[in-house]
């Protein structure tokens, strides 16, 4: 395959897009990687939870996703196995993976900025105390 078929509007809406064994395998392993990383993302606790799930549910998505699309080509099912849809699938998590990798460079330092300050204020106040009053035994 040349560089110029990949550009083509026939290459990526073909109605039968067969695949080599050695691409099927290839891509499966990609895919059940993916979400075996995303899934061990969320059993972990070495990273904070927001950054888990963000990453984890990003990984799980792409991964299982992918395999449903690998398993519609693998049983000829050539609408749901088209190549248009791991192009869609891959510019998704693309993006996905941009915003998240944004997300961890410029809002994540400045919101734990923000969770230190406020424990650190939090400190000065003083701690709430439920309705007691000193109860004071009597004695007779």
């Amino acid at each position: 395959m040349n560089l110029a078929q990949f550009f083509t509007t026939s290459y990526w809406f073909t109605s039968n897009p067969g695949i080599s064994p050695n691409n099927l395998k290839l891509i499966l392993t990609l895919f059940l990687i993916s979400s075996a990383f995303g899934g061990l993302m969320f059993i972990n606790k070495f990273l904070d939870i927001k950054v888990r799930q963000k990453l984890g549910y990003l990984f799980l998505v792409t991964g299982l996703l992918g395999l449903l699309l690998v398993s519609f080509r693998f049983e000829g099912i050539y609408v749901l196995s088209a190549r248009f849809l791991f192009l869609i699938l891959t510019v998704v998590s693309a993006v996905w993976g941009i915003l998240t990798l944004i997300y961890l460079i410029r809002d994540y330092p400045r919101e734990l900025k923000r969770i230190e300050d406020y424990k650190r204020f939090s400190s000065y106040l003083p701690s709430p105390h439920k309705n007691t009053k000193n109860k004071q035994k009597h004695v007779h």
